[in-house]
């Protein structure tokens, strides 16, 4: 319980700060200094239709994508696809849970229901969320590694630029070494234990369970076509985010490039990948205004585009779940139980990325 409550009290705390850089200069009408929130207020009703319309339309295949992909998952691993409507219903709990709980607990949603429905074991749905994790982790870091390092007209500071390449030598690095684990198991948990032991035990222990829950994960791609759907599945999500950022960018009448919201998307996921209040409040809008600061927007469309964006996320979240709460397909008491239940932990990876 102490944990829990400590976890919480950072999450609140980097939330704040990253509340208060978020506004930063944001000042009221009168003063001389700063953007005024009559002028963020005015580019916020400027959207256009179209803006909000795209973003859901896009999240809605973002959502059939990443349940596609989860469908890959569970077929190898137990042989059978599980039914597109309970499929729909888990994950949507899951997102939510996810994005809106607080201690990660929203990681426990989606392997506990789909075992409560028996479309797979609640140890083998721990299994295929630590893969999901690494692997949209790998993808993110060398997505952003690429957009960090394309040419373009205004050079970036030196520091974003060395970010792109730490992200390519990580994403490489981790690359090569889940390709030899995948290979070499027994010998890759001995030595990583063995290796690890040597600076803190617990460490080791800890990133062995992350290493052997990948692996388990893998155990689902029997067939060359299985992992390269699950690839294909992945960059199309993860391309249609970057998509549905600019077009939200555009409604609000910035701009901007596509590789502009591709950067931007980088840069939010870095900002929930740290502690986090519920909803990411704070995380969110700091790094998107960041992003956008960076590349060249003024500050009141790059602070009213992360409001919106926030806004946005949060109500397709949501939205989706109260369809599935309504149809009976989901239960709150469901959830609950869900996210309570931890006979099965996963492993520290759930804190990669953001769904």
């Amino acid at each position: 319980m102490i944990g829990k409550v400590v976890k919480l009290l950072i999450g609140l705390a980097v939330g704040a700060v990253c509340l208060w850089l978020a506004f930063r200069g944001v000042a009221s009408a009168d003063r001389e200094n700063g953007v005024g929130w009559d002028e963020i207020g005015a580019h916020l009703r400027g959207t256009a239709w179209w803006g909000y319309a795209g973003v859901v339309a896009i999240f809605l295949a973002q959502v059939v994508l990443r349940v596609e992909r989860w469908r890959v998952q569970v077929r190898g691993l137990t042989g059978t696809t599980p039914p597109l409507r309970d499929s729909l219903a888990v994950n949507a709990a899951g997102f939510a849970g996810v994005f809106l709980l607080p201690f990660r607990l929203g990681e426990l949603v989606r392997p506990n229901l789909a075992a409560q429905r028996g479309l797979l074991p609640a140890a083998q749905g721990f299994a295929a969320s630590a893969i999901e994790r690494v692997v949209d982790g790998m993808v993110t870091m060398g997505f952003f590694g690429v957009v960090l390092l394309a040419p373009r007209a205004e050079p970036l500071p030196g520091y974003v630029t060395a970010g792109g390449w730490t992200a390519l030598v990580v994403f490489g690095g981790a690359a090569v070494v889940f390709a030899i684990a995948f290979r070499l198991r027994a010998f890759s948990e001995r030595l990583t234990v063995r290796v690890l032991s040597l600076v803190h035990g617990r460490l080791a222990e800890r990133v062995a369970v992350l290493l052997r829950g990948f692996l388990d994960g893998l155990a689902c791609f029997k067939r060359p076509r299985d992992l390269l759907a699950y690839l294909g599945h992945t960059l199309a999500y993860w391309t249609l985010n970057a998509v549905s950022l600019w077009v939200l960018m555009r409604g609000m009448g910035i701009e901007v490039g596509m590789m502009v919201a591709a950067f931007c998307l980088c840069f939010v996921v870095i900002g929930v990948m740290i502690p986090a209040p519920p909803g990411n409040v704070g995380n969110f809008h700091a790094f998107a205004r960041l992003a956008l600061v960076i590349a060249g927007v003024p500050l009141a469309p790059a602070v009213a585009y992360a409001i919106m964006l926030h806004a946005l996320s949060v109500a397709c979240v949501v939205g989706l779940l109260l369809v599935f709460l309504a149809s009976g397909d989901v239960s709150l008491s469901r959830m609950r139980a869900a996210a309570a239940d931890r006979g099965a932990e996963l492993p520290a990876a759930s804190g990669l990325t953001p769904s």
